[in-house]
């Protein structure tokens, strides 16, 4: 008779402290990998971003290259490549016959810039430092990505 009573309280089952335990753990790693997910996903929208920026400017280098100016409209630029009507409706291009600066903006909200300057020097620019792909700091040649 003592065997059966002791088999019969092991099967009850977990205690409301256990239980707990456990619902904090997840909640635990719930808030850690929340904010993990929700950073990836930002840097996933960024390198879009970044990718139809870099796409743009080989395509004004081309135009460039035909018409002797960088002054090209989104419409030149998406003749010559037209994976740029992908681009949202916040793309832009600005040139001249010497410079130029493409802007793009990333579904998660920052704007990638790239600007040619007169003398030839790239610079990479955003608008929210140190969030998805732009980096908080500088690098060496004073891009942000």
């Amino acid at each position: 008779m003592h065997g059966n009573r002791t088999l019969l309280r092991d099967a009850r089952g977990f205690t409301l402290v256990e239980l707990l335990v456990v619902v904090l753990i997840l909640a635990i790693l719930a808030t850690i990998a929340l904010p993990a997910f929700l950073s990836q996903r930002a840097k996933g929208h960024d390198s879009e971003a970044q990718s139809t920026v870099r796409t743009a400017v080989v395509a004004l280098r081309t135009f460039e290259m035909d018409q002797d100016t960088f002054d090209a409209s989104r419409a030149d630029l998406e003749n010559i490549e037209p994976a740029l009507l992908d681009g949202t409706g916040d793309f832009d291009v600005v040139g001249t016959a010497t410079d130029f600066s493409v802007t793009e903006r990333s579904a998660s909200g920052t704007s990638f810039t790239l600007t040619r300057d007169d003398a030839g020097v790239t610079t990479r620019s955003c608008t929210v430092p140190g969030r998805g792909l732009c980096r908080s700091s500088l690098d060496a040649d004073g891009n942000r990505w």
